[in-house]
């Protein structure tokens, strides 16, 4: 059997785009589910959560509770995937101001923001894993996870999502509750199935 050809890198214009794609699927993904009064897994889903207890912008509060994470990534996953992971926070803070600008009145069911929003959020952090970024958070995590230990991503992302959501089940109604679970397996779905280890080796 013939070897696989060696990985190739990705280019600066392919990074480009593969962060304003993943940062427009989280973007729309966050609205969706903020729309609903839903919440999810991961740093948006505390971001989220922290906007329907106290009224703080959910971008405000996403980049705010990255900032530590920082530091990790740093530490852990290098400078590059670090500054790009800080890039793709600043443009969602700046993106999430646009939001009532973009869409009026967002009035959408619930259901369908938990699957579709869900799903949105985890195809954009799926094209940014791919592109060494992250949104940052349990993600740079749950990435370091996978690259060192080789632990799927999308395991670790479903650990942290118990813990979140675990939370969340003691100040949200027991519909949006549910709802907001829906939304953190869809996530997690997305990277368990398409961010295993050895599935994809171009960076």
């Amino acid at each position: 059997m013939p070897a696989p050809p060696p990985a190739l890198e990705h280019s600066l214009a392919e990074d480009a785009h593969a962060i304003f794609m993943g940062c427009l699927f989280i973007f729309v993904g966050i609205l969706l589910l903020q729309a609903a009064g839903l919440t999810t897994g991961g740093v948006a889903g505390l971001a989220l959560l922290a906007h329907h207890l106290t009224g703080i912008a959910t971008q405000l509060a996403f980049f705010l509770i990255n900032l530590p994470f920082y530091v990790f990534s740093w530490i852990t996953m290098g400078r590059e995937f670090t500054l790009k992971s800080v890039l793709v926070n600043l443009i969602l803070l700046g993106a999430g101001y646009l939001g009532p600008l973009v869409f009026h009145d967002l009035v959408i069911d619930p259901a369908f923001a938990a699957m579709g929003g869900g799903t949105m959020l985890g195809m954009g952090v799926l094209a940014l894993a791919r592109h060494q970024a992250s949104v940052g958070g349990f993600t740079a995590v749950s990435l370091f996870a996978q690259k060192r230990y080789g632990i799927s991503a999308g395991k670790v992302q479903i650990a942290t999502d118990v813990a979140i959501l675990g939370a969340a089940a003691f100040v949200m109604p027991l519909q949006s509750f549910l709802l907001s679970v829906v939304s953190a397996v869809a996530i997690s779905a997305v990277l368990y199935f398409n961010h295993r280890p050895g599935r994809y080796t171009g960076y």
